[in-house]
This record gives C-alpha cells, sequence and structure tokens, in this order.
C-alpha cells in the first residue's frame, strides 16, 4: 500500500502538495496552510482516502498523537530517508520550499527610462512600497537555480501571483499574470484602488505565487509565499515647485529651489547630461501607439531601447523608442536618412508652425521597416489618432517620470514653465495644455487631479534669477541704487530680450500702490520691456540648409528632390512649385540637411566641400545626392543673420532705456549711459562664435558683457550654463520681487518700415520711418505711403533688417492695402502709421495731421485694415 497524493482542500479548491513516484516522494510542496485547512491523504489499493486537518497532521509529525489509522502514512515517512530528512522537526518543514523565492525587484523604470530598479528589502520595507493606482509594473522574480531543471522535467507550467490578504485579513483574491519564461510578473497597481481609502496611508499585502504544471499524468502544483507594501501616492507628494524650460534643442528641468538638475538618465555624468534634448525617435510606432491612445486612466508603458546601441542594431520589435541625449549622441555619428526620418526634434515650435495652416503637419517615419507612412505631428491632444501624435505631451509625459520616480518615493504637482517672449496666446496655450495631459499621465490616478502646470516667468526674465545666484547683481559696488540690465537669451527656437533695472526695495507711492509692502522682498526686478525676435539656432541652421539646396537646385530639380523654404526666405525664381510646397517629404529633406551638413557649421564653423546624402524624392524614392558647399556664401548668410539680430537688440536697448530716463533718474542714473547696462547671454546658440565676434564690435567698448553660467570651479551637478540658467532662474527668483511695466502692453513693431522714396533717393544710406522694436508709447505718426486714388490702394514696404542696399534689396517686401468705399475720398492721400504691436500698425489718412481721420489697424500679414476701437 503506498500513497499516491496528498491534497490541499482549501475553499472547495483541490491542490496537489506532494506524491509519490516509485519508492520516493516528490516534494512538491505549499507553504501557506492554516491550521483548520484540510488534507486529504490519497493512498493506492483500496484503503480509503484520508481527510484530516493540517493542525492534526502536524501533532502526528510531532508525535503529540497516536493515530492507528496514519500508521501507513508514518511507515513511509519513516522508511523514506529524504523525506525524514526533510520532516525531521515541525519548523524546518513549515518553512521548506520546493522553489525558493531568493530575491525580486522592480525593473519598470530601468526598461522605461534606465532608471535604477527597486529592490525587494525596498518593496516590503514599511518605509517603502509601490504606489496604488500608478499602472502595470513589471516585477523580476529569482528563484533558486533548481528552477531551469525543474522546469525542464515538468510540462505546461503555469505561474501567478495571489494576493488573499491585506494586513493579514482575507480579501477576494487578486490575479496577476507572470511570464513563465522571463518570470516578470505583471503587477497592476490600479487593482488596489477599491482597496484603500484615501485616507490610508500604507498597508502589506500577502498571499503565494502558485505554479502548476504537469508531471505524467498528474497536474501538480506548489505555492511560494510572497508580500508587497502598497502605498497611498497622496502622501508622499511635494508642494515645492518644479521649474521647467521646456526648450527647443534641449530641456533643463531643475527642484529644490533651482539647487538640483533632473536627467532623463539615472546616472549622469556630466552638466550636459542634465540638459535633456527635446527629442524622440520612434522605432515601432505601431505597439507605441497602442500603449500611447489608451486614453483613459491605465499609465502608457514603453521600452526604451538600449542606448549601447546604435539605431540600427536596435530590436525594433521589443524595442519602443529612444529620446534625449541618446540622440544627441546618434546625431554625431554620421546618421543616415532613416535615422533622421524617424526622430522628431523641434517639438516646442510645433503650435507656431501649426498656427497658420494646420493642413500642412509636420511628421516623421518611424524606423520601423515595415511601417511605412509617414506619422503626422499634431500640438492637440484630441487630433491624435493612428497615424498622428502629440509629441509635447508625449514630452511631458517623459517630464512626468523623470521627475516622479517610484524609487524616490516623491511626488511633485507644482510645474512652473518659461514661455518665449513671442509666442502667442494661442501657442502658448496649446503647449501647456499638451504639458499637463502628458504629466498628468505619468502619475498615479488620485495625484492626477492635484497637479498644477502654469506659465512662469518670462524666459528672458526668468534668467535674472540665475544672473543673481552668479552675484551679478552686487549692489554694494555701485554709486547708483539700481542696476540697469538687459538680456540677450539666444535659444533654438527663439530669441528673447529683456530690459529693466535690478534694485533693493524702496518705499514710494508707486511700490505702495503696486507691489504693497516692499520690504517682504529682499531685491526687486522692475522689466521696463519684454521683446524678441522670430529667430533661434535651429531656424538658422534650416535658413542656412535651404541656401545650400539652392546652390544645388539643377541636381535637385534633375532628382525631383523637395524642400521646405523656411520663414524669411524666398522661393527659388522660375523653380518648379511642387518641389517647394510644404509637406512631409519637403521638411525631412530640409531636416537630413540640417542635421549632416549645416549643424557642423553653425557650431564648429567648418564644412567639406561636397558631400554625399540621401534624400526623398517628391515620389518618396530615397536618392542619393551630392552637395557642392558654397562656404563663403554661407558665412555671409549667417553673418548677416547675427548681426541684424544685434543690431536690432542694441536698437531697442537704448530705445528702452531712453523711454524710461525718467526711472532711471529717481535712482540715481543722472547721466545715463548705455555702456552702464550689463548685458546678459543665454540660450545654447549664445555660444556661437561668429556670434560673439559681433557683439564685440556692435558693443564696442562695452565693458559689461556677460555669458552666464558658473566657472570652472563649480561642483558639477550645480553648474549655471547657458541652457540651464532658465530652468534654475525660475527657481531663485522665489524671494525676488517683479513689476513689469508694460504687462499691458503688447510689445514692440516686429519689422522696420520704409518709406520707398527714400531709399530710392539715399539707397543704403536711407533709415527706416519705424523701427523693429518700436512701440506705440515712444513713437509719433510718420508717413509711411501714399494712396494711388486711382485704384484707392496703397503699398507699405518692410524688412527684417535695419540696413538696407537700394529698393532691389532681396529683404525689401512689400504689401498692398485696399482702401474701403468710406475712405475712398480725394483729400486722403497720405498715409501716416505707427507701432501698435507686433506685425500690426496703427494707420490713419489725411492731407496731412490736421486732417487725421479715424484709426484703423493694419495687419501687416495679410493687409487687412479694420476700424481701431477703444
Amino acid at each position: 500500500m503506498k500513497i499516491t497524493s496528498v491534497y490541499q482542500l482549501k475553499n472547495g479548491d483541490k491542490s496537489k502538495i506532494f506524491k509519490q513516484e516509485g519508492n520516493n516522494i516528490e516534494r512538491i510542496r505549499c507553504f501557506d496552510l492554516e491550521d483548520n485547512d484540510k488534507l486529504i491523504i490519497q493512498f493506492d489499493g483500496n484503503q480509503e482516502d484520508l481527510e484530516i486537518t493540517y493542525k492534526y497532521f502536524k501533532d502526528v509529525l510531532r508525535g503529540n498523537v497516536d493515530d492507528k489509522n496514519l500508521n501507513i502514512l508514518m511507515d513511509i515517512i519513516n522508511n523514506d530517508e529524504d523525506f525524514i530528512k526533510d520532516f525531521k522537526d515541525i519548523e524546518a518543514f513549515e518553512e521548506l520550499n520546493f522553489l525558493e523565492l531568493e530575491d525580486f525587484e522592480d525593473i519598470s523604470d530601468k526598461n522605461f527610462n534606465e532608471f535604477g530598479t527597486i529592490r525587494k528589502t525596498v518593496l516590503q520595507n514599511k518605509d517603502g512600497g509601490l504606489w496604488i493606482g500608478n499602472g502595470i509594473r513589471f516585477i523580476q522574480l529569482l528563484l533558486n537555480e533548481d528552477i531551469n531543471k525543474f522546469k525542464a522535467k515538468v510540462n505546461n507550467i503555469n505561474i501567478k501571483l495571489v494576493l488573499n490578504k491585506k494586513k493579514n485579513q482575507k480579501i477576494d483574491n487578486l490575479e496577476f499574470p507572470i511570464d513563465k519564461d522571463t518570470l516578470i510578473l505583471s503587477f497592476d497597481t490600479d487593482k488596489f484602488l477599491e482597496l484603500f481609502e484615501k485616507n490610508e496611508e500604507k498597508a502589506l499585502f500577502s498571499g503565494y505565487i502558485v505554479v502548476s504544471f504537469e508531471m505524467g499524468e498528474e497536474n501538480c502544483g506548489f505555492l511560494i509565499n510572497f508580500e508587497i507594501n502598497m502605498i497611498n501616492p497622496l502622501f508622499y507628494i511635494e508642494n515645492t515647485n518644479i521649474g521647467v524650460d521646456f526648450g527647443t534643442s534641449s530641456t533643463c528641468i531643475a527642484k529644490d529651489e533651482g539647487k538640483e538638475l533632473i536627467a532623463f538618465t539615472d546616472n549622469p555624468k556630466s552638466i550636459e547630461d542634465r540638459e535633456n534634448a527635446t527629442s524622440i525617435i520612434i522605432f515601432n510606432w505601431e505597439q507605441f501607439y497602442k500603449e500611447w491612445i489608451n486614453k483613459d486612466v491605465t499609465m502608457p508603458y514603453f521600452v526604451r531601447s538600449d542606448s549601447s546601441k546604435h539605431v540600427e542594431d536596435v530590436d525594433y520589435k521589443k524595442e519602443h523608442y529612444n529620446y534625449s541625449n541618446y540622440i544627441k549622441q546618434e546625431l554625431k555619428e554620421a546618421p543616415n536618412s532613416q535615422t533622421i526620418n524617424a526622430i522628431i526634434s523641434d517639438i516646442k515650435l510645433i503650435p507656431e508652425e501649426l498656427a497658420d495652416d494646420r493642413t500642412n503637419k509636420r511628421g516623421f517615419m518611424p524606423f520601423d521597416k515595415f511601417f511605412k507612412k509617414i506619422v503626422e505631428l499634431t500640438d492637440s491632444v484630441d487630433e491624435e489618432n493612428d497615424e498622428t501624435l502629440n509629441p509635447i505631451a508625449l514630452y511631458g509625459y517623459l517630464i512626468g517620470r523623470s521627475v516622479n520616480k517610484q524609487s524616490q518615493n516623491k511626488i511633485y504637482i507644482n510645474y512652473l514653465f518659461s514661455m518665449p517672449v513671442k509666442f502667442s496666446e494661442t501657442q502658448k496655450k496649446a503647449i501647456l495644455n499638451s504639458l499637463e495631459y502628458g504629466i498628468k499621465r505619468s502619475l498615479p490616478i488620485w495625484a492626477r487631479e492635484r497637479i498644477k502646470v502654469r506659465e512662469s516667468y518670462p524666459e528672458s526674465v526668468a534668467l535674472l534669477g540665475a544672473a543673481k545666484k552668479l552675484k551679478h547683481f552686487k549692489l554694494k559696488e555701485i554709486e547708483e541704487k539700481a542696476y540697469p540690465f538687459a538680456v540677450f537669451d539666444f535659444g533654438g527656437g527663439t530669441l528673447d530680450f529683456a530690459f529693466g533695472i535690478y534694485r533693493k526695495p524702496v518705499m514710494d507711492d508707486r511700490a505702495l500702490e503696486e507691489l504693497g509692502n516692499e520690504n517682504r522682498f529682499l531685491d526687486i526686478i522692475e522689466i521696463f520691456r519684454i521683446d524678441g525676435m522670430d529667430l533661434g539656432g535651429e531656424k538658422i541652421i534650416d535658413r542656412l540648409s535651404y541656401l545650400i539646396y539652392t546652390h544645388n537646385k539643377d541636381s535637385m530639380e534633375e532628382k525631383k528632390i523637395p524642400i521646405t523654404v523656411p520663414k524669411n526666405e524666398k522661393d527659388i525664381y522660375n523653380y518648379p512649385v511642387a518641389l517647394l510646397q510644404e509637406n512631409h517629404i519637403s521638411t525631412l529633406n530640409l531636416k537630413n540637411i540640417s542635421e549632416q551638413i549645416t549643424r557642423t557649421f553653425f557650431i564648429k564653423n567648418n564644412i567639406e566641400n561636397d558631400i554625399n546624402i540621401e534624400l526623398l524624392s517628391i515620389d518618396e524614392l530615397s536618392e542619393k545626392v551630392t552637395l557642392k558647399i558654397k562656404t563663403n556664401d554661407i558665412d555671409e548668410k549667417l553673418d548677416e543673420i547675427l548681426r541684424e539680430a544685434v543690431t536690432n537688440f542694441k536698437h531697442i536697448l537704448e530705445n528702452t532705456f531712453k523711454e524710461y530716463e525718467n526711472r532711471l533718474i529717481e535712482f540715481e542714473h543722472k547721466n545715463f549711459d548705455s555702456k552702464k547696462v550689463k548685458i546678459f547671454q543665454a540660450g545654447n546658440a549664445s555660444k556661437n562664435e561668429k556670434l560673439q565676434s559681433i557683439f564685440k564690435d556692435v558693443f564696442k567698448d562695452h565693458p559689461k558683457i556677460v555669458f552666464l553660467e558658473s566657472d570652472e570651479n563649480t561642483e558639477e551637478r550645480k553648474k549655471i550654463t547657458p541652457k540651464n540658467a532658465v530652468a534654475r532662474g525660475l527657481l531663485f527668483l522665489s524671494n525676488v520681487g517683479y513689476h513689469y511695466h508694460q504687462k499691458d502692453d503688447k510689445g514692440g513693431l516686429d519689422r522696420y518700415i520704409w518709406l520707398y522714396e527714400e531709399i530710392e533717393e539715399e539707397g543704403d544710406e536711407a533709415e527706416a520711418v519705424l523701427k523693429k522694436g518700436d512701440t506705440a508709447k515712444n513713437t509719433d505718426f510718420s508717413i509711411v505711403s501714399r494712396v494711388d486714388i486711382n485704384i484707392w490702394q496703397f503699398k507699405i514696404f518692410y524688412s527684417d533688417i535695419a540696413t538696407l542696399e537700394d529698393e532691389d534689396d532681396d529683404h525689401l517686401k512689400s504689401i498692398v492695402v485696399d482702401l474701403p468705399e468710406e475712405l475712398q475720398m480725394e483729400d486722403l492721400y497720405l498715409v501716416y502709421a505707427k507701432p501698435y504691436y507686433d506685425k500690426y500698425l496703427e494707420i490713419k489718412l489725411g492731407d496731412d495731421e490736421e486732417t487725421f481721420q479715424n484709426s484703423y489697424i493694419l495687419d501687416l500679414d495679410n493687409g487687412n485694415l479694420t476700424e481701431w476701437k477703444e
């Protein structure tokens, strides 16, 4: 007579815990039995099965009970050496495992973002654990070395986790799948939401890993103890601010009052590693989309490619994407067109590109060779579908995951973003809404409703916080009571200016009225004007790339290679229109030339003469082309663009401080000299050597031009650089009072206005009638044109640069304005104008200033004339 099986009977569920094979008992153990759980012991032959409690069985083994009905069982136990060894005493019996769980660790953030893993000791610690409502986490189980022998010996193995207790109290079973090959547990933290109250901080959950399998004809199984701590994220919320400079080329994130920068990797080795590239590369779009498009409460989960691999070596079926400084490195390695086409860059500029035309959307081509479509880009979450992505929202998600790492067990809810001066309210709203959506999706469900994403200081003003931290405002060192300053913030997509004074608090009528009691502040920043230009390093690179294309237009036309014409550049004369239309293919070609050729010239000021690259034809066929490079022409073009920017900055600087001369006198600047203005340079593009040379030329002998960065001896992670100065500055300004004199002003004119007759007569000696940066407040009406009473029209001539060679200069542009019928009177033939703001002029018509009629507002982009109303 032999024992064939012993079963555990629990809630009607029958599971094997060991069985006999020949003369040996194979141990298939379960150690989660309660004292009152039933054991069913089966024998071969005619003996009836025994049904006893687990407590009774333990008493038999201890020898505390003499039960004749168990003699057969005891005989087998006594005659089996292995069994006797394992069951010498009851304590060993209770702790023995068939396969032991040696360790486990949460690998979710490692797979997603190359962050560290979270070990078992942390996950079971009373102060650690996993947030509930945080989507699926992936936990790697480590079983003892017998696992491979075991898996080879059995068939149809299935593994799952069952949690059945919370704080040792029974709960309905929670089940989670475990991959039998990798032993990775898919742990859905959303399942715990219904088991927590919002005022409950944490709880230890326990249960067992169920391993079921076939051995011979028997269905077998065993259990392994498992426990994990689950925590309520609402108890780990940090109310401090996160400062974010969402940049065109890179993004910096600051915390701890600006003392710390957050990197997109777990082991940043340099300050550059903390300047996260604002770019993403997609390998497997279909898998990526399945995760991202799920707009319910589920958190998306992506697998980042191994950053030690080149793009060509990525297993895109398993690895979905990569981003940030990985792409920086790839772009240094002479990437091919397929790589460049899969990269989404200049993400910040998408709302600007879509502002006037939402039909010509930029796109990218995923690296997946089986996915041939171009995926469009949008700035709206509502427009996303299987062929359209909002990369701003996606980047917000990356920011959120990097800031709120589970391993740190802190959730930050306040996000301050800086915005470029020249972005419209619509563009800013699109960016902030998208970023907020992405950050919310990166957080546990209960924490999402607490998130606040706000626009803070303009980028050029935020830099003053960095200047303050670097001790550039030392009021004791000067005779006057205030420091006049100007900011030249030249980034990847925008060029922003700020002008004003930095001072100690004073008690005057204006201060009492507008700031309240200034004594609560350590220092005060007064901003006279915020301005800027639609210019940036990335835009300049594209304009130079277009110039290279024009130099090779014949071969481009022959191979039907289209190109996007950048803003402020003209179409090639008498060239096929189809090759100059903006679409996905033409934009990708422009990007290819920029990344493979022009960027090197902009950064290092050198370039090869002939370069071979691959571009896409109008039929989307890959074509190899050789581009001839005219270095002198490119250098002259770059000089022209940068000189215009610096000259414009100087003009606005002088006009602004002239306009606020009385305010300067109040702080004892009686004989104001522009050389007393401390000029701060920041932004990645400010590093350009040619720009620095032009600055020295335009601002001759100016003693106070400062490049915003820490000295070489500063601790690496605390260094302030031209790139991270905005993010850090946002937080450094927390104790500084702020007053913007023109907070209701809409900014200065965005171009130069010319009187055509003066250009004809004086040529390069002519001066613009109205200058870029002029405002309604500091400019009078001037004659800008004359009405042609034969056709009731007038022309406005304008340019983006301050000097023109003659009336045939390519920079001179014009717009025709039709007069409405009510203005078609013969005595109205002079056109007077002054700046209104940005691209708008305030227009008056008459014989002279004494016969002015009503004011009208002219849109210089489309020639629309509307009556001005208060």
